[in-house]
């Protein structure tokens, strides 16, 4: 498996850029259970969009990626994997294909659904990509919001703006924060964690500005 990191010639100084290169070597010095704790937090940001997306078109299922965040937050191994292959059929189904809406948050609902996938990926085969994979969905997901809101093309200076865009740096911040918190937790902080970042806000979302 490839991740999608998109650096070229011309963007690969740019911050997010850099931090996705970075990433899997950040990534290999957490544990397995912090790694996932990692993944639950970027899914928790994608939550939003998804509702967002349900509120404007009626489809979907956000309940069941709330459910999926909560299985994340939560993971305790093997035991967990049953659960996560029977979610994972019900997300699937409720990941919206993006010529069949027109709504602005399609895109975005489709890659929080792909997040929780990724990450129940990752808790069945450790294949830290997966992780990587995952930010790279949140980065894409703000990357082509701004693009479309601001009318931006593919050239080499609108894609600067777009890295630039403070939802886009918002989400990038986000991450880094994230992997500094679960990497500083002490062992079983976990309940503490849980409680204070599984809302599934439906008012949220990276792509709130």
């Amino acid at each position: 498996m490839t991740t999608h990191i998109g650096k070229t010639n011309s963007n690969q100084n740019l911050p997010f850029i850099q931090w996705l290169s970075e990433l899997p070597n950040l990534l290999v010095r957490v544990d397995r259970s912090r790694r996932i704790l990692f993944l639950a937090a970027c899914g928790e940001r994608q939550f939003g969009n998804y509702a967002r997306f349900h509120t404007e078109t009626n489809w979907g299922n956000p309940l069941a990626l709330c459910e999926g965040l909560r299985v994340l937050w939560n993971y305790a191994g093997p035991t967990d994997n049953g659960e996560i292959r029977r979610l994972r059929k019900i997300i699937e189904e409720a990941t919206p294909n993006t010529e069949d809406f027109k709504s602005v948050y399609t895109s975005g609902a489709l890659d929080a659904a792909t997040v929780v996938l990724e990450s129940f990926d990752y808790c069945l085969d450790d294949d830290i990509n997966h992780c990587v994979e995952v930010a790279c969905t949140c980065r894409d997901s703000v990357y082509m919001f701004v693009q479309l809101q601001r009318g931006y093309d593919y050239s080499d200076a609108d894609e600067v703006k777009i890295y630039s865009d403070p939802v886009v740096m918002k989400e990038l911040l986000a991450q880094q924060s994230d992997l500094a918190m679960v990497t500083s937790l002490a062992d079983g902080a976990n309940p503490s964690i849980i409680a204070e970042k599984h809302r599934c806000d439906a008012d949220g979302g990276s792509l709130s500005k």
